[in-house]
């Protein structure tokens, strides 16, 4: 069973791009009619009715829209997102409502003020005006939905719904073509493969004795992840490996058949990141191997030979530098018959 285990590095650059994205729904609903849809009006409206004299809400509006993050590329980093919106009552009325987070369980044919998701998280209080048009910066927001389902949902309301008069009208996705809200969204996407990782064992000309070795490889990073491809082979081409793999993480293991003995093997790594860029490989280390087995055949008649190596101690008997094998042979079966 092959092993393989990471150990760390870095990475790289990005190629940066601007999408203008449609809303797939917006509505709004009415506090006085609380069971209508408006999923179909071609204005969309944020709106408080304050009776100062009494001290209460006669009514409020509130705006919906939706939007599908899913056709950027599935790596993207959002680095900026921006909501647009054009006014329509401006400058007769020039209020601007706030922006709040919302769930994406509506649907713009059916939502109504009894069944609206409600407001979330306030996203951004304070939009900026530039003549009709309004935009608010919803970046942190985007880029938690893009990491999520894909779909980032909004209301537009007053903060607070109470206290004055507040009144806006925009135009609805059913709208003015050149008047419809859209979301700027600036993202980056990374361009640079990932460096070759830097082998660490099987050391390069290393005689081992596992035929199932652990190899070994320091990891590089990336804000998309990085997976690793290994080849072994007998050839320093690679042209037929014994053993590839893809996909590898932070260890993998194999049931491939082991490494055969006294065989020079070669075996090199590269990564992948999660857009799809595919590193150089990693220069080639090669190593063989010498199972436990083996060695232990070589040590076999010395270890027959220690016996009578241990009787010849007891009996303290020295031969001279010349007395050759035969000779000592035959002392020792004199004294092992004697026994």
């Amino acid at each position: 069973m092959f092993t393989f285990v990471l150990i760390v590095g870095v990475a790289a650059p990005a190629l940066s791009e601007t999408d203008a994205i449609a809303p797939t729904a917006d509505s709004w609903v009415e506090l006085t009619n609380p069971n209508t849809n408006k999923g179909s009006d071609q204005t969309l409206h944020a709106r408080v009715n304050w009776d100062s004299g009494k001290g209460i809400v006669t009514n409020l509006r509130r705006s919906y829209l939706k939007f599908d993050l899913s056709g950027l590329p599935p790596y993207a980093r959002i680095d900026r997102a921006i909501l647009h919106i054009y006014r329509k009552n401006y400058p007769k009325e020039d209020f601007i409502p706030s922006v709040y987070s919302t769930a994406d369980n509506w649907i713009e044919s059916v939502i109504t003020w009894n069944n609206q998701p409600g407001p979330g998280a306030l996203e951004n209080d304070s939009g900026t005006a530039s003549g009709s048009w309004v935009e608010w910066d919803i970046t942190s927001y985007a880029a938690s939905e893009f990491d999520g389902d894909k779909v980032l949902s909004v209301v537009l309301r007053f903060n607070p719904e109470s206290g004055l008069y507040q009144h806006t009208d925009f135009t609805s996705r059913e709208g003015e073509l050149n008047q419809r809200p859209w979301l700027e969204i600036s993202y980056s996407i990374d361009t640079t493969p990932p460096p070759a990782p830097t082998l660490i064992s099987p050391e390069n000309g290393d005689n081992i004795l596992d035929n199932t070795p652990t190899f070994v490889w320091t990891s590089v990073t990336d804000p998309s992840g990085v997976t690793y491809q290994i080849q072994v082979d007998d050839n320093s081409d690679f042209s037929s490996p014994v053993y590839s793999a893809i996909d590898l993480h932070d260890n993998f293991d194999n049931n491939e058949p082991a490494l055969g003995m006294f065989v020079k093997y070669f075996w090199h790594v590269r990564a992948k990141d999660g857009v799809g860029n595919i590193g150089v490989w990693s220069e080639e280390w090669n190593f063989t191997v010498v199972p436990v087995g083996t060695i232990g055949v070589l040590l076999m008649p010395l270890l027959f030979l220690l016996p009578f190596l241990l009787i010849l101690r007891r009996q303290n008997r020295r031969y001279p530098s010349n007395t050759s094998f035969s000779e000592a042979g035959k002392w020792i079966n004199q004294k092992v018959g004697a026994r």
